[in-house]
């Protein structure tokens, strides 16, 4: 045997070199390939190395393990390296070949398959014949059969630590045969396709190359234009990644012009890729091959018609995500055979699937997919539009019958949706328009998605009335109404219902809607006309889940006027009809609301125990902003229980769901309750900073209850803290503001407020009449938390008035009344001037007994607090 071939290992059949003999066949089994002596060459082909790559650590460090793997178990390892035209593939691959030349230092083959090229993919017979001349084998002497090509390549890698890379494969076929059959070679192959043969039968190892992070597309710009360049237009780099859609391929072109232009901005290139056409922008003058448009068209050239219709198709779809049975709808094809496309696509790189039956395109393939849909009949493709429209349209209608079960669907597919409605209202499909809107209101409701849900029916309007459509008409301007209801802009919701009752002056929820409008106006008896009106409708319909819904309305009015009993009453009974129905949503609204009620009528255990039936409700429903709510209601009671570890812990969680969600008229309520906490627990710093924080933000979103409540909080503060004029001034807006909205609550405890700084300040026959004011305001309230601090607040001025006697039967009232409440924190407070009052009657026993009892619960809340702050 000639010594310039390494010795091939047992049961790889033998080599031999030189003019060798036989008649007949030599042997059976394998073939013996027969070859003229050759020098053996050291082959170095690898293409030159980007200076400029950046980033794919992640790969890298795979890539790396995988070769660890395959020389730990003793076989060659096979890397198949698939993406979407232009994601960087072949720069991956030849640098990480260079990274691997030490190692295997025995020879680096490069082949081009050329499967995505104008002309014809290279056959295996030729692939084999470039490898085999390039390893030293004499052009003449290179077997004419393909399997004698193929074994003589193994034997000439066979031992020697080369690497060879494939680039640009068509198929698993076009790569089998150039596979070295021995553990010394690195085989690297890159591909738009899967080469899912490849790896099923010849154990390769698939690794996808995803597009560039903006962490690497920053690394990239700077690699090429330089830190200062980049940085000084930061915003601009970073939104030429998004406007590349972060193409490797893209991106190079795109920086390379502006490093051949160092006086051009970068935003004057962002600026121009958004003007659309961005293909025809990517792309340079000398080298138009490698242009964007040109890496996409060599893949789109290979479909078969009915793949390259099918691509087209989908280009069609707007929105960002697409699933099986919308790709199904829109070819006119069942849902497998749908299916099947798309998994063909997938396979080609031009679609990328997300997760099970759910798919999306890449902006810049979807670019030229639209491009591409002038070879479509126009009427065809606006067939296809509608059968898609129709199937979101419905299925969208099916799930909302169940909206808490499909609250997670919505969630996925509510840009879909969206721009489902914008693309049927441009494609003169202004019904489906209209609704797909009223399909999505409750949902963004739901959510609190006002914004959308506002900008959809504002388009929705004009369409209805381009139809002309006066139910359509109707749908938009009451959904208008209860968004903008929602965002608290209540003059426009008052516009929008109105118009819509001149459509529809006897439709129960409209005129439910009106009366929602009228409660945050504080116009309180136009709104109990209203709801009253509305449920008389709702009961002769037979509509129990309207019934529901108005009576919570009903209830809360109710509440504001002071009327708790009714409110009460009609809050459970719309409780029993939720229960009835089995809404849990409704449900655990009603029960918030009857916690709401029994804390003010002073039944705070009653209270904690049905918000705490609320908050699993809405747990299990994942609402998260009613979960937010109910904490701040349970922490309320849990506040005047006397609970305050508790209370502060419920209180927090709370205001970080809501700042979380972006609930801003909830943040400020919860602010607004840990500041209670702390002031009760004297922690004036952190008790200031959230009732600061609480105004803020109650003033920004136009909460005009709740900045009364927050500058009598900020009052009361300010009042503990000695700064009694500052306190004055907040008690003064607090009593104006409530005054101006008939909040009766508010009003009488503005008055006890004032009474208490009055106190302070030494004015104690002001004092006096202002407790007399909050006692007569507070008579009709059925309040009896209010009632119990306004009575003691009045024998407080009393006991300075020198009437310790007057002053006991007023604290005994109000002692009573906090007992029978587990009120422990006005209690508290009752006991340390019960201890006062007898102290100045001179009944020592009393003064002792009193002192005592407050003592105890004095050491009980402290000492709790005291333990949720250490675990916070």
């Amino acid at each position: 045997m000639g010594s310039s071939y390494p010795t091939p290992p047992s049961g790889m059949g033998a080599t031999f070199s030189g003019s060798i003999g036989f008649g007949g066949d030599a042997v059976q089994g394998d073939k013996i390939v027969v070859a003229p002596a050759a020098k053996l060459i050291r082959p170095e082909q690898l293409p030159h190395a980007d200076p400029n790559f950046v980033g794919r650590t992640g790969l890298l460090e795979r890539l790396e393990c995988l070769l660890e793997e395959s020389r730990q178990i003793g076989v060659g390892l096979v890397v198949a390296l698939h993406g979407m035209p232009g994601v960087g593939k072949t720069s991956l691959a030849v640098h990480w070949a260079h990274r691997l030349k030490l190692t295997f230092s025995e020879g680096h083959l490069f082949l081009n398959l050329r499967g995505y090229y104008e002309s014809s993919p290279l056959t295996s017979g030729s692939a084999l014949g470039q490898l085999l001349r390039t390893l030293g084998v004499d052009p003449k002497a290179v077997p004419t059969d393909e399997a004698e090509q193929e074994a003589l390549f193994r034997s000439l890698t066979a031992g020697r630590r080369m690497v060879i890379l494939l680039d640009n494969a068509t198929s698993s076929d076009q790569v089998r045969p150039l596979l070295p059959g021995h553990p010394s070679c690195v085989t690297i192959v890159t591909s738009r396709r899967m080469l899912t043969g490849l790896v099923a039968h010849d154990g390769a190892r698939p690794m996808a190359v995803e597009l560039f992070s903006p962490a690497e597309v920053y690394a990239l710009m700077c690699t090429t234009l330089g830190d200062r360049r980049v940085n000084r237009e930061r915003a601009a780099s970073a939104d030429l990644g998004g406007r590349c859609a972060f193409l490797p391929l893209a991106l190079s072109i795109a920086i390379a012009g502006l490093d051949m232009r160092p006086d051009k901005t970068i935003s004057s290139v962002v600026r121009g890729l958004s003007k659309g056409n961005r293909l025809s922008r990517l792309r340079l003058d000398d080298d138009p091959h490698n242009a964007v448009r040109v890496a996409f068209e060599r893949s789109y050239r290979d479909l078969t018609p009915a793949l390259s219709q099918a691509f087209r198709r989908l280009c069609l779809i707007e929105g960002p995500t697409f699933t099986s049975d919308c790709a199904s709808a829109l070819l006119e094809v069942s849902e497998s055979e749908a299916e099947n496309m798309l998994g063909a696509l997938e396979q080609e790189h031009l679609i990328e699937v997300i997760e099970s039956r759910r798919f999306r395109i890449h902006d810049l393939i979807y670019d030229f997919g639209r491009e591409r849909l002038t070879e479509d009949d126009d009427a065809v493709c606006q067939a296809a539009v509608r059968r898609l429209l129709l199937h979101r349209l419905a299925t969208a209608q099916d799930r909302a019958a169940g909206l808490d079960d499909s609250a997670d669907w919505f969630e996925t597919e509510r840009h879909n949706l969206q721009a489902a409605f914008h693309q049927a209202a441009a494609a003169s499909q202004e019904r489906v328009a209209c609704q797909l809107a009223a399909t999505l209101h409750k949902f963004l409701q739901l959510k609190r998605y006002v914004l959308d849900d506002i900008t959809i029916h504002e388009k929705g309007l004009h369409v209805a009335e381009g139809l002309g459509d006066e139910y359509l008409r109707f749908r938009m301007m009451l959904n208008l109404s209860q968004a903008h209801l929602q965002l608290g802009d209540f003059d426009k919701a008052a516009q929008y219902v109105r118009r819509s009752l001149t459509l529809r002056d006897r439709d129960a929820e409209a005129l439910r809607t009106l009366a929602l409008v009228h409660y945050d106006l504080h116009d309180y008896e136009a709104a109990l006309e209203s709801a009253s009106q509305s449920l008389e409708i709702c009961r002769a319909n037979g509509d129990r889940v309207g019934m529901g819904q108005t009576l919570c309305c009903m209830s809360r009015t109710y509440w504001r006027q002071g009327d708790l009993r009714s409110a009460e009453e009609m809050a459970m009974e719309a409780l029993s009809i939720h229960r009835t129905l089995r809404d849990k949503r409704s449900e655990a609204d009603a029960l918030d609301l009857v916690a709401h009620i029994r804390r003010r009528l002073g039944r705070y255990a009653q209270a904690r125990d049905y918000a705490y039936e609320a908050l699993s409700i809405r747990k299990e429903l994942q609402d998260r902003f009613g979960e937010a709510a109910t904490l701040d209601n349970i922490a309320r009671s849990l506040r005047r229980l006397g609970h305050l570890g508790s209370a502060q812990q419920h209180a927090l969680t709370s205001l970080k769901i809501r700042t979380k969600i972006v609930d801003r008229l909830g943040e400020g309520e919860s602010h607004d309750t840990v500041s209670r906490i702390y002031r009760v627990c004297q922690k004036s710093d952190k008790a200031l900073e959230h009732v600061m924080s609480a105004l803020k933000i109650r003033r920004e979103v136009g909460d005009r209850r709740g900045e009364a409540e927050t500058l009598e909080n900020l009052a009361r503060l300010l009042r503990w803290t000695g700064q009694l004029d500052q306190a004055l001034s907040a008690a003064h807006q607090s009593l104006l503001i409530v005054e101006e909205i008939a909040d009766h609550y508010g009003k009488a405890s503005a008055l006890d407020c004032l009474a208490r700084i009055h106190i302070d300040m030494g004015d104690l026959h002001e004092a006096l009449r202002c407790a007399e004011a909050a006692i007569s305001v507070g008579g009709s309230l059925q309040d009896s938390f209010g009632q119990g601090r306004r009575l003691h607040n009045r024998a407080t001025i009393l006991l300075h008035l020198g009437e310790p006697t007057v002053a006991l039967a007023d604290l005994r009232k109000a002692l009573h009344i906090q007992e029978s409440s587990d009120d422990r924190l006005g209690e508290l407070r009752t006991r340390e001037s019960l201890a006062q009052a007898y102290a100045a009657s001179g009944d020592e026993a009393g003064r002792h007994q009193a002192e005592a009892a407050a003592e105890r619960l004095r050491s009980a809340m402290y000492i709790e607090f005291e333990i949720s702050e250490e675990r916070a």
